[in-house]
């Protein structure tokens, strides 16, 4: 879907990476990116340090400027290791997971053992 409205357009498919050597699927769009940040209210040289990337490299990606494949890949992981979802069910989109439940100490006992 992205390529067919990208071409239509005239620029580059916003979802820059296909898949890498090792089998992942990046798929995030710049725009995807973007929210990302925005729901972790990362600023872009927090993505960079969490990637293991130049700052300059993100925003080369965010301003949909073509960046390698591994670097697109490393941007989507560094989110996803911090509780972001990518999807695209009819529009690119992201959500947070949910916090995982905490009992308190006084909570545990047998009866909530998993």
């Amino acid at each position: 879907m992205w390529q067919r409205e990208a071409n239509e357009r005239g620029r580059r498919s916003p979802a820059m990476a296909l898949c890498g050597p090792d089998g992942y699927v990046a798929s995030m769009t710049p725009a995807q990116c973007r929210a990302a940040r925005g729901l972790l209210n990362w600023s872009e040289d927090r993505l960079a340090s969490g990637a293991a990337i130049k700052i300059s490299v993100v925003r080369d990606f965010e301003a949909e400027k073509a960046v390698p494949r591994m670097t697109a890949q490393a941007l989507q992981r560094a989110f996803e290791a911090a509780g972001i979802e990518f999807s695209d069910h009819g529009a690119p989109g992201v959500r947070q997971q949910p916090a995982p439940a905490v009992l308190r100490v006084d909570e545990l006992n047998a009866s909530n053992d998993d």
